[in-house]
């Protein structure tokens, strides 16, 4: 009987942080009588660097007076790591031509913790699926967390590394775990979670969760609807999920503030995944937003004061509330002399105006006329386009990207009198809040109906 071990091999092997990587720990615990290291072009430049993959099991093998036959697989030309089909597809061939060799009583064991995620994620899913004969290994890390990044690993001294493992020490742990085909479908879809949410999909993280019954718990499930609806502008039932889970992903706590900065958060997650149609039609209300406040903080005029609600809660202006105020002799100026500035509902072009005719900061002004210009040429524009928004479109209309659009908007709101503005993390919140999903998901995570220690 012989024992085969598969393994891609990824940044941390073969030793980090003085610890075993999964490959080195899996030939450690299991003493595989064969060894396929698989390689992409990163750790074939690596390989022929230093040999450091081959020296280190050398020097197992010395240590433990156990041979390992060590095939290396190299795919130089091998440089997008994280497009998941080639390396099924490959790992598939690789798999098939190796239990080809196999004789009945040999058994295959596959390395799932090394190498990229789109490395993991292919061959969890070939285990998943049992269409060869072969037992998955797991194994977690010292600290039970992602390992530290502070290594160079191009900058790698191979002796030194082998002689300060602390593995190698008669007493070393065994953090090696055979996992079941089940749970292996488990670590997947979580997999495929973490990839919605940094994609901020949080419509198809939530309900791939939902699917999971019994394998996550319930708190992860409302950590993931909490998201989706603060990704729908729904605070109400954000902060009611927070009351549940302690959590609270919004920053800005001021209710009239956080409507403004999550809606402006919104547009961001928008331009991030190039949903540029949705983005250009919220720039309409965030910039009316955001020229109304400045104009309440910073040139002291309320417009409520001038304005009445209808039925359809659309605000517009009321001549009588307007008569003899300055604000109705600086729009009746913009729009043709006295008497010649029609009431009807608010438009970021009047309140472009007032701050023009009120204020006697230049910067507030040129901010204010560059955001409306922006807006100008783009809402109707692409509002009557049926052809896809790229970004080149959008630098022909406007000058700008939809990076410097948000920009615009996000060094505008510095004018909108929030205090919480001055934390620049405030901007990265979508992205804490994935991060905290993401812990939750690791220690909810449950196996054969036990939770995940």
């Amino acid at each position: 009987m012989s024992r085969i071990l598969f393994s891609p091999i990824g940044g941390s092997d073969p030793i980090r942080n003085f610890r075993d990587g999964s490959m080195l720990h899996i030939c450690r615990n299991y003493l595989p009588d064969q060894v396929y290291l698989y390689l992409s072009y990163e750790m074939c430049v690596h390989h022929e660097k230093d040999d450091r993959y081959r020296y280190c099991i050398e020097k197992l093998e010395e240590q433990c007076g156990h041979h390992f036959d060590v095939k290396v697989i190299e795919r130089e030309d091998l440089k997008d790591v994280q497009d998941y089909e080639i390396f099924y597809e490959d790992f598939r061939k690789c798999i098939a031509d190796i239990v080809d060799g196999m004789n009945a009583e040999d058994e295959l064991l596959l390395n799932v913790s090394s190498g990229t995620p789109a490395m993991k994620n292919a061959l969890v899913v070939l285990s998943s699926l049992a269409e060869f004969p072969f037992k998955p290994i797991q194994v977690s890390t010292p600290l039970q967390r992602s390992n530290h990044t502070d290594e160079n690993i191009d900058r790698y001294e191979v002796e030194e590394q082998w002689e300060c493992n602390e593995d190698n020490e008669a007493k070393n742990e065994n953090r090696c775990t055979e996992v079941q085909s089940a749970n292996l479908l488990t670590l997947w879809k979580v997999n495929i979670i973490k990839k919605h949410l940094r994609a901020y999909d949080y419509s198809a993280a939530y309900h791939v969760a939902k699917e999971m019954e019994g394998r996550l718990s319930e708190e992860c499930v409302l950590y993931l609807e909490q998201a989706l609806e603060r990704m729908r502008l729904n605070s109400s039932k954000v902060n009611s999920i927070a009351k549940q889970t302690g959590y609270q992903p919004m920053p800005v706590t001021k209710d009239e503030d956080r409507v403004l900065v999550e809606f402006i958060l919104n547009l961001q997650v928008k331009e991030k995944r190039g949903t540029y149609d949705d983005f250009f039609r919220g720039i309409t209300p965030a910039i009316l937003d955001l020229l109304e406040r400045a104009l309440k903080y910073r040139c002291r005029v309320d417009i409520n004061q001038f304005c009445s609600s209808h039925l359809d809660n659309v605000c517009r202006w009321d001549r009588a509330k307007l008569a003899g105020s300055e604000v109705l002799d600086i729009l009746d100026d913009a729009y043709g002399g006295k008497g010649r500035f029609r009431p009807g509902p608010i438009y970021s072009a009047h309140l472009r105006h007032l701050i023009l005719g009120l204020s006697n900061e230049e910067k507030l002004k040129k901010q204010a006329e560059d955001l409306r210009q922006v807006e100008e040429k783009v809402r109707n524009t692409a509002a009557h386009t049926m052809t896809p928004i790229t970004q080149d479109l959008v630098k022909r209309w406007t000058k700008y990207t939809t990076g410097e659009i948000l920009q615009m908007m996000k060094n505008f709101i510095k004018f909108a009198g929030i205090k919480e503005m001055d934390d620049g993390e405030i901007w990265n919140s979508y992205d804490k809040m994935n991060e905290q999903i993401c812990k939750v998901l690791e220690k909810n995570i449950q196996f054969d109906g036990k939770e995940k220690k």
